[in-house]
């Protein structure tokens, strides 16, 4: 997940010089709120990632030990951010937002 967040990250690094020097290029359908693009984002990339994970430990070729300290760690750190980001959270619903964002706005 971090090696993939990383290349992702190297990746869109073009796109965030082009938002922050010339932000009129996107102005019709972009949102400069930083707090609501990371909470999107992980959202649409979590929707992605779920099939191939629940795949892969299906597959037993990957063992997950949930008292692993990393992974509690990695758990606790994605939680803190998740709860500070979404207390600024105000996405307009008109620019998208991700599978699990539109499931639960509109069960609520």
């Amino acid at each position: 997940f971090f090696l993939s967040s990383t290349i992702i990250f190297l990746f869109a690094l073009p796109g965030i010089f082009l938002v922050l020097n010339f932000p009129v290029t996107l102005s019709v359908s972009f949102d400069n709120r930083f707090y609501n693009s990371i909470l999107v984002d992980s959202s649409i990339i979590s929707f992605y990632l779920i099939p191939i994970y629940f795949s892969l430990f299906f597959d037993k070729k990957i063992n997950l030990n949930f008292m692993d300290k990393k992974i509690i760690i990695a758990s606790f750190f994605s939680l803190i951010v998740v709860l500070i980001l979404s207390q600024y959270f105000n996405y307009n619903f008109r620019l998208g937002g991700g599978f699990f964002f539109k499931t639960f706005c509109y069960s609520i």
